[in-house]
């Protein structure tokens, strides 16, 4: 999901907004992903000692956990990387919002009432009424009128 390195700023720009144990990371990218991405702790917890080990992150026990914060080294790092590190999160952002309305639109009937495989076969021609739309103005009228003489035939019938 993540280019070599990228969580490393990403972790920077989340310890940034506020301190953070290394399971708040995996559950904001979770978040921010509509659940289709949670690192592993295999991957955060080593980029968490690698960013305190090179001086962009402090760490201070709570009882088990580890509490990160942001140092002074870790946010120049950052302002020389934050265009990438943004460009990362809204990529991220925008997947999770596709998936987020993928799974809405999966979890309503889009024709409710309607026998299964009328719905399916509306749902298709919905998809290749969208299909044929894009990118041609022209076909709206087209489109409009094969539909009216649909619905006439199926009135008829």
């Amino acid at each position: 999901m993540l280019a070599q390195g990228d969580l490393k700023l990403i972790a920077l720009a989340l310890i940034e907004q506020q301190p953070r144990h290394g399971y708040d990371i995996i559950k904001a990218l979770e978040e921010r992903t509509a659940g289709l991405y949670a690192p592993s702790p295999g991957v955060v917890y080593p980029t968490l000692t690698y960013l305190e080990e090179v001086g962009h992150v402090t760490s201070q026990a709570e009882g088990v956990k580890r509490l990160y914060t942001i140092t002074p080294e870790g946010g120049v790092f950052l302002d020389e990387n934050r265009a990438f590190a943004e460009a990362v999160l809204d990529r991220l952002s925008a997947l999770g919002a596709r998936a987020a309305m993928m799974e809405a639109q999966r979890s309503e009937a889009p024709f409710p009432g309607l026998p299964p495989l009328v719905e399916a076969a509306l749902v298709n021609l919905r998809a290749v009424a969208a299909k044929k739309l894009e990118g041609d103005a022209d076909a709206e009228a087209e489109v409009v009128a094969l539909l009216a003489r649909a619905a006439g035939d199926i009135r008829k019938a």
